[in-house]
């Protein structure tokens, strides 16, 4: 065997090896982001998040820029909450899709009814806040369309009202 050939066979044993790193790299990765929405879903559905979802629902307008019942503030922790996600879903620890699948119906839901006051306080006060929430609503309108097609208003006006069933009302 000449050297060319034993050069080649070890470069081709290097590149292989390479190749099942990277690829045992990126199958690790989508197990801990699927571990990681796991704990997210667990954490949206425990008591003191439905407490703070309770509080968000009953403040936020029925409508798209309709009237708010009460201090916007208070919905600001269910929207740091869908922001965080964002954030891990921007930088690829969380799969779009799969968050789409867990999360849109809230996601939609607490933006749509929310995006005006979001907006003005990105203007006013903080461009950076909800950002990523922001960036995370645009990703996961485009999937919910390619999906199931355009969005029916009709189809989420009882959102409010669905969502405070979590509330005992």
């Amino acid at each position: 065997m000449t050297i060319i050939a034993t050069i080649a066979i070890g470069l081709l044993g290097v590149g292989v090896a390479l190749f099942a790193v990277l690829y045992q790299v990126k199958s690790q990765r989508k197990a801990l982001g699927v571990e990681i929405l796991l704990k997210l879903v667990d954490t949206f559905f425990k008591d003191m998040k439905k407490e703070e979802r309770c509080i968000a629902v009953n403040v936020i307008p029925d409508i798209r820029g309709g009237e708010w019942h009460g201090d916007k503030d208070e919905v600001e922790d269910v929207l740091d909450f869908f922001d965080f996600v964002g954030a891990l879903a921007r930088k690829g620890i969380l799969d779009k899709e799969l968050v789409w699948h867990e999360f849109f119906y809230w996601i939609y839901g607490y933006y749509d009814r929310t995006q005006d006051h979001i907006k003005e306080y990105q203007r006013t006060k903080a461009t950076v806040v909800w950002e990523d929430l922001s960036w995370l609503y645009q990703e996961l309108i485009y999937i919910e369309r390619g999906k199931r097609g355009e969005i029916d208003a009709v189809e989420w006006k009882d959102f409010v009202d669905e969502e405070k069933k979590i509330c005992g009302v």
